[in-house]
């Protein structure tokens, strides 16, 4: 090889290697998690309210009382996320994170509440964390930073950090489809505006503290939650369709609202995650996901235990990572770990870029 050649050859690996380095996407510094029960690694412990899981089998695969509030058998999708960024082994919720290392905000907490949503009538009839409230908790959060490690280095952190986003998913179970307060107030669609509306203020006020970054999940089967069909008297292989239709309204309306924010707000990227479609998935292709129950909660009869209902005295499945639902409402570690997946395969990359 001549001269030539060879300082050819060593430029041309010099640039296929500034380009592989190039095309991975960079770590987000920190992950915050705000809404409702995805997101709520125990934020509501210590609460006086029905909206707690820091009791078994919630959280059952832990072997330690640090990690009960989760409302599911083990990890939760957040969890899930930061492991696989390599972050941290799970994220710590914002108002119990006494045993937790001390950089601990600055790599990201949940200020996510179960029972809350975009309404807040939703938190306030079961006395949970609004969304106004967990707002707060991460200016506070923010504030502990700055006198930590400087305004500097805050900034960079929640410029680069991912914010997740989840509610409506009670503002409709629990609040529109069981008080007929708002039932009389607004039509389903004029509804599920308001929850939007209110989710745009909320984006607005996290963007404006210099978050960059944001993945809003959109609402699930509620039709096919076994609460919401044994509430409805429905047969328990059928899922409630109307309910079912909601959500998918409410899904298509706030796709249109992300593509709004992003407009209104140019130095933001927001994606959309699709919860409703995978949960569809797994509950009728069984097989593939290798589950055997995507009828029934795992635990006590499974049509209506959650919370305190669902306590150390309730029977409990024999393997619950054959079951889509771990209670009543909110699914296995196994359903979750599919889930969060998915949200890593689509979503993810979008705000990675």
């Amino acid at each position: 090889m001549n001269r030539a050649t060879l300082i050819l050859s060593i430029l041309l690996s010099i640039a296929s290697l500034h380009c592989s380095t190039a095309a991975q996407p960079e770590k987000p510094t920190a992950v915050y998690a705000f809404g409702d029960a995805i997101f709520d690694t125990g934020n509501n412990n210590g609460l006086i309210t029905i909206c707690r899981a820091d009791h078994l089998p919630y959280a059952a695969v832990f072997n330690n009382t640090n990690s009960f509030g989760r409302f599911s058998n083990g990890l939760l999708p957040v969890d899930m996320l930061v492991r696989d960024l390599g972050i941290k082994p799970l994220l710590q919720p914002y108002l119990n994170r006494q045993n937790a290392p001390e950089d601990t905000l600055q790599t990201g907490v949940s200020f996510a509440s179960t029972c809350s949503g975009f309404d807040d009538l939703t938190a306030a009839e079961v006395g949970v964390h609004t969304m106004k409230k967990q707002y707060s908790y991460f200016e506070a959060a923010r504030e502990t930073m700055r006198q930590d490690i400087g305004d500097d280095d805050t900034d960079d952190i929640i410029r680069n950090a991912i914010y997740l986003i989840s509610g409506g998913t009670n503002d409709m179970l629990d609040n529109y489809y069981a008080i007929p307060i708002r039932r009389y107030m607004y039509t389903v669609s004029a509804y599920h505006d308001f929850l939007l509306s209110n989710l745009r203020d909320f984006v607005k006020k996290l963007y404006k503290l210099g978050a960059r970054k944001m993945g809003v999940l959109g609402m699930p089967p509620v039709g096919c939650l076994p609460l919401d069909v044994a509430a409805n008297f429905g047969k328990k292989n059928e899922c409630v369709e109307e309910h079912n239709s909601d959500a998918e309204q409410y899904n298509e309306r706030l796709e249109q609202y992300i593509n709004q924010f992003a407009t209104e707000m140019p130095l933001l990227t927001i994606v959309y995650v699709d919860v409703y479609n995978p949960m569809m998935d797994m509950k009728y292709d069984l097989v593939r996901y290798g589950f055997d129950q995507t009828i029934e909660g795992c635990c006590g009869s499974g049509s209506w235990e959650v919370g305190p209902f669902c306590s150390k005295y309730a029977r409990v499945c024999d393997n619950a990572t054959e079951y889509l639902f771990w209670d009543s409402v909110h699914p296995t570690q196994a359903a979750y770990r599919i889930l969060a997946k998915k949200f890593k395969d689509t979503s993810l990359s979008k705000l990675l870029a």
